[in-house]
C-alpha cells in the first residue's frame, strides 16, 4: 500500500500463493509513504517534488493494474490515473 498523506490509511489483505513444486510459504503486507529519496533523485532530474511524486505513485497504480486481463478496463483505469494525478499536480 502507498499511503499518500499523513491521515491516509490501508487495511491489507495479505495473500498467500503456493505452487505445486515450492516448499516453503509466507505471505506479508506493507504501507508506506512515497520514498522521499526517490522524491528527491526525481528531483536532481528536473521535475517538481508534485511531479515527482506523481510518477511514483503513477508506477505504482500501473503496476497494481498489470493483473488486470481486461484491456478496457485497464485503459479507463490508466485515463482517470493520469486525470485524477494532472489535477492534484495543479494543486
Amino acid at each position: 500500500n502507498l499511503l499518500l498523506s499523513d491521515k491516509a490509511r490501508a487495511d491489507s489483505i495479505p495473500e498467500l500463493e503456493v505452487l505445486a513444486d515450492e516448499v516453503k510459504a509466507a505471505h506479508g503486507a506493507a504501507s508506506a509513504p512515497v520514498n522521499p529519496q526517490q522524491v528527491h533523485y526525481l528531483m536532481s532530474r528536473g521535475l517538481s517534488p508534485q511531479q515527482a511524486e506523481a510518477l511514483i505513485v503513477e508506477g505504482f497504480l500501473i503496476d497494481a493494474f498489470s493483473c488486470l486481463t481486461d484491456i478496457d478496463l485497464k485503459g479507463v483505469l490508466a485515463t482517470r490515473m493520469t486525470i485524477h494525478l494532472e489535477c492534484e499536480l495543479k494543486r
